[in-house]
């Protein structure tokens, strides 16, 4: 039996920082939901499991509608069943859409915050038994487990459905543990809400798959991404296998400039890093169109201070071919240091030496000496964030923390450096 399972489709979104020039319809949750369908009915599944978050709010009720009754109606029509849940974004839009569908092959389980069961056949033959459980509201800080139904017919396999925050005990988003799920009478969970797909499985206990995010979403979601396919034997013995569906991929990618010296050096480092990458994951990107790449510089370089006005050039004109795949870079974080001795340089009391006492603190893990100017330069951070001019550019992943202005200030810091000892070097000529 083979049941392809999904969660966190959220219809109505499109992958974020898509280049201007490409058109970022290719990348929307619609199109990555309709690829799931494609995939469903090639694979010849017995049936689609969503674990709720299929579609991103109530408010994208009639952007998900269309995309949404098409897919179930495609479905039904080679007779293969589609079971889901509500989560905590489509609580209330999913049981809406369902009365508008009409289909007998698609089943939302659990409203009403109880468990309910749907059982899947084959020649009039029980095959599986799915247990489903939805979000009765956009929040709900109580752990659903404890209602679960303990007993069931024996004879086939059973799977729970659910959408929770797995291994909180303290969430607004329906907490629990994985012991807990692990304590019950199932042979799989299939559970929504964590973006990040996860895979477990434990002698004797029954597996939990948390399928991730169908696409990347944005640059937080590293790595490849798409639907699972379970494969239940009738004694419950459970394999799964992923399935890269993601029309986006998402990577930060390290780069040493620790032996590079000239310009001429430099040029050619990216673009071997991004091939190099792409030959070692070529086996996985699965259907991969987009590559976007976070860069990060590192290493000590007598190029330090001539890095940023070669990043801007890098940033906006870089791409890459390679097979059916084109890589860009989303953003270049410089990360690399001037090729001197920050202790030594410490010691002077000129601008350069306080300057390299105040990096030396910021590196260090108490940074006392900086407390002030950490806080400080958080508060402005975070004014900026919360300006309305940029708002429609603000992502979560760049949400001002101190660890991000602690960052910020060391790469400035040492840009800083740089330009007063170059300042230095030529006044002594």
């Amino acid at each position: 039996m083979k049941l392809l399972c999904t969660a966190d489709i959220h219809i109505g979104r499109r992958s974020t920082k898509i280049p201007a020039d490409l058109d970022g319809r290719r990348f929307s949750s619609a199109i990555a939901w309709n690829a799931i369908v494609d995939f469903a009915l090639r694979a010849r599944v017995d049936a689609l499991l969503l674990a709720g978050d299929i579609v991103d709010h109530g408010n994208r009720y009639f952007e998900a509608y269309g995309p949404l009754e098409a897919g179930l109606k495609r479905l039904a029509a080679e007779k293969i069943h589609t079971v889901a849940v509500a989560g905590n974004h489509d609580h209330d839009v999913l049981f809406r859409l369902e009365s508008y569908v009409g289909t007998e092959f698609f089943h939302l389980l659990g409203q009403n915050n109880r468990w309910e069961t749907f059982t899947l056949q084959r020649d009039e033959m029980d095959i599986v038994r799915i247990v489903g459980w939805s979000f009765p509201s956009a929040l709900f800080p109580t752990n659903p487990l404890p209602s679960f139904p303990s007993k069931h017919p024996g004879g086939v396999p059973i799977v729970g459905l659910m959408h929770a925050d797995v291994g909180q005990t303290q969430s607004v988003y329906a907490p629990v543990l994985v012991d807990e799920l692990q304590r019950l009478p199932v042979s799989a969970w299939v559970v929504g809400h964590v973006h990040a797909s996860n895979w477990t499985r434990a002698a004797g206990k029954p597996s939990i798959l948390l399928p991730g995010s169908p696409q990347a979403l944005d640059p937080g979601e590293p790595g490849r991404h798409g639907p699972w396919l379970l494969h239940i034997s009738p004694a419950g013995d459970v394999e799964a296998e992923h399935v890269p569906l993601s029309r986006v991929r998402y990577e930060s990618l390290p780069v040493d400039l620790s032996d590079v010296h000239e310009e001429a050096d430099w040029e050619p480092c990216v673009p071997q890093a991004i091939r190099q990458y792409i030959s070692e994951h070529e086996n996985e990107l699965g259907e991969a169109e987009l590559l976007l790449f976070r860069v990060l510089l590192q290493g000590r370089t007598r190029l330090h201070g001539r890095l940023p006005e070669w990043i801007r050039s890098l940033q906006n004109d870089f791409r890459i071919h390679q097979n059916q795949a084109e890589a860009r870079i989303e953003q270049v974080h410089l990360e690399t240091r001037p090729a001197l001795d920050l202790a030594l340089t410490a010691r002077a009391n000129d601008p350069p030496g306080i300057l390299a006492r105040l990096l030396l603190d910021l590196e260090s893990d108490e940074h006392s000496s900086s407390f002030n100017l950490l806080h400080e330069a958080m508060e402005r951070i975070s004014q900026v964030f919360r300006h309305n001019a940029f708002s429609p550019i603000a992502n979560e992943d760049e949400k001002p923390s101190i660890a991000n202005a602690r960052r910020t200030l060391i790469r400035e810091g040492y840009l800083l450096l740089d330009s007063l000892l170059a300042q230095q070097e030529g006044k002594s000529r």
